[in-house]
C-alpha cells in the first residue's frame, strides 16, 4: 500500500513566512494615535445604521496597507470582543 507522508516542515516553513510578512505589514498604534488621523472620516459614519457596533474607544488598531488584489487601500483591525475591521479606499484627497 503506498503510504502519503507530508514532511511537516514542508508545510510549516512557508506558513511561518507568511505569518511573517504578514505581521511584518501592520503597524500597532494605540485609540487616539496621530497615525488614525488619515481616517477620521470612520467617525462620521452611522454605524448603528448599517447594523454596525461603534468603533473602540480604547486599544489598539492594527494598521494595514493596501491590498495586493486590489481590494482595499487600506485596513484598520480593532482587537476586542467583537473584534472590527474597517476597510478604506483612498479617493486620491482622503480615505
Amino acid at each position: 500500500m503506498d503510504r502519503c507522508i507530508i514532511n511537516p516542515l514542508k508545510l510549516f516553513c512557508p506558513l511561518f513566512a507568511l505569518a511573517l510578512f504578514t505581521m511584518a505589514c501592520l503597524k500597532s498604534v494605540i485609540v487616539g494615535d496621530q497615525a488614525l488621523k488619515p481616517y477620521a472620516a470612520m467617525y462620521d459614519v452611522d454605524r448603528g445604521k448599517y447594523g454596525f457596533t461603534p468603533l473602540p474607544t480604547t486599544g489598539t488598531v492594527l494598521i494595514e496597507g493596501r491590498s495586493s488584489s486590489g481590494g482595499y487601500d487600506a485596513m484598520l483591525h480593532y482587537g476586542g470582543n467583537p473584534n472590527r475591521i474597517v476597510a478604506f479606499r483612498w479617493d486620491g484627497r482622503a480615505y
